[in-house]
């Protein structure tokens, strides 16, 4: 909202999507009402609003959604999971990143050291999400302890808690993009520009750095299917 003195007049101008509204002072009283309006019909994207709910009434929740006609046998052979390939993924990757720090400590110093980091941050900042993406469902590995051991360092290393995700992504994937259910939609209506800047660097994840997450939330309570081992529900209080 910005404000223009012209003629000792104050003139408003408010932007909501494709609407402009402009008043001066002594219609600036209708112009909120009709903010309040716009505001209202604001969608709510919490876990534990009316959406949610609204959402399971109309079918939207654990919906059955398109499946490609593929032969069962035919998907079972494309489903087929190694560990070789993974493993070998693994350390080349490990050993990309372990490499470019070595060359940037003993670069530093010298503007040499920039092509380096460069090639460290952007494998241990991007390809670490894919990684993370994978061995969440369980797909990277065919020994489900690899794909855990994954998981949980490169849940580390996208700032993401380990167990608070991998429910959460579960709940994306049933529910995608269903307002009220999806607690992974990054770019709501209307959209929050500053938290998706954010969210391109990871930012908005930093404040889970170093802490253990010893209660949840209603929203997070919501998309948890089962006990976790070590917590205990009490009193609504995930402990």
């Amino acid at each position: 909202m910005r404000i223009r003195r012209r003629t000792l007049k104050y003139y408003w101008i408010y932007r909501y999507e494709n609407i402009i509204f402009t008043a001066s002072n002594a219609d600036f009283d209708a112009i909120m009402t009709e903010t309040e309006q716009l505001q209202q019909e604001i969608r709510d994207y919490s876990l534990v609003g009316e959406e949610s709910g609204l959402s399971v009434e109309r079918g939207l929740a654990n919906a059955t959604w398109y499946t490609s006609p593929v032969p069962k046998e035919k998907m079972r052979e494309l489903q087929v999971r190694r560990n070789g390939p993974a493993i070998w993924d693994t350390l080349l990757w490990f050993g990309l990143i372990f490499g470019s720090a070595f060359l940037v400590i003993w670069l530093w110093g010298t503007w040499w050291f920039l092509l380096p980091y460069f090639v460290y941050t952007v494998l241990y900042a991007t390809t670490s999400d894919s990684r993370w993406h994978e061995s969440s469902h369980g797909t990277a590995f065919k020994s489900g302890w690899m794909n855990n051991t994954l998981y949980e360092i490169a849940s580390f290393m996208v700032f993401r808690q380990s167990i608070v995700w991998r429910w959460s992504h579960t709940r994306h994937h049933s529910d995608t993009l269903v307002r009220g259910r999806d607690p992974e939609i990054a770019a709501p209506r209307p959209p929050d520009i500053r938290k998706i800047i954010l969210n391109m660097f990871a930012l908005g994840q930093v404040g889970n750095i170093g802490r253990c997450q010893q209660t949840f939330d209603n929203e997070q309570i919501g998309f948890f299917t089962g006990l976790q081992h070590g917590y205990q529900t009490e009193i609504g209080v995930w402990r």
